[in-house]
């Protein structure tokens, strides 16, 4: 039985919930200030890609801190050249949160994101989009970061 609060009122796993996304907003935030601050082609203190150091392919990651980073200095542009599917992603996900917001549901845990077809259509996307960067010939090649 859960503990009775003052008032009858009973403790629900809202204080958990919030304590949890505020967290990730410091953490968000600070990670934003980051690379906001610190170019990642002049730092040499970020993390290097795996795939690419590997392999030379450009995976769907490849360019994101540039990509951020030149978002966080409103150029969106050069953020589209660094990494097209993160910045349209990133729009695609503010629209979808700020649908949610309007109808109350803002921080509710049920998502359409983890229906089947939602993670199906997802992973094609991001299988074509590494597929088509990695392509030698323009406009393939504008992919590329």
């Amino acid at each position: 039985m859960p503990p009775v609060l003052p008032g009858g009122m009973r403790r629900s796993g809202q204080g958990k919930r919030g304590v949890w996304v505020v967290g990730w907003l410091v953490a968000v935030v600070l990670g934003l200030w980051l690379v906001h601050g610190y170019a990642p082609d002049a730092h040499g203190f970020y993390p290097l890609c795996g795939t690419f150091g590997w392999s030379g392919l450009h995976c769907p990651g490849c360019g994101s801190l540039r990509a951020i980073h030149h978002l966080t200095h409103g150029r969106l542009l050069a953020a589209l050249g660094a990494n097209a599917v993160l910045v349209l992603g990133c729009g695609a996900v503010m629209v979808w949160g700020l649908a949610r917001w309007r109808r109350g549901r803002a921080l509710g845990w049920e998502s359409a994101l983890v229906r089947p077809w939602v993670v199906v259509l997802l992973v094609g996307l991001l299988l074509m989009f590494t597929l088509l960067r990695n392509l030698p010939w323009a406009p393939f090649s504008w992919l590329a970061p």
